[in-house]
C-alpha cells in the first residue's frame, strides 16, 4: 500500500499524466451528478421507510383499542 501511494506521488506531474484536465473534469462532473441523484433517491427512501413505519403504528394503536 505505502508502494502504491509513493508512485502516485511521484508520478503527479503533467508530463506523467495518463488523465487529460478535461476527462478529470467531465470525471468529477459526472461523479457530482451521481452524488445527487443517490442523495435524491436516498431521501426518497428513507420517506417511504417513515411513512410505512408510521402507518405501522397506527394500524398498532388501532388494533390495541379496539380490542382490548
Amino acid at each position: 500500500m505505502r508502494e502504491h501511494y509513493k508512485y502516485l506521488v511521484k508520478r503527479k506531474g503533467p508530463e506523467r499524466a495518463d488523465v487529460t484536465i478535461e476527462e478529470i473534469e467531465e470525471i468529477r462532473r459526472n461523479t457530482t451528478e451521481k452524488e445527487l441523484s443517490d442523495k435524491e433517491h436516498l431521501f426518497r427512501a428513507k420517506t417511504i421507510l417513515a411513512a410505512c413505519a408510521l402507518v405501522l403504528l397506527l394500524l398498532g394503536v388501532l388494533c390495541y383499542k379496539l380490542f382490548l
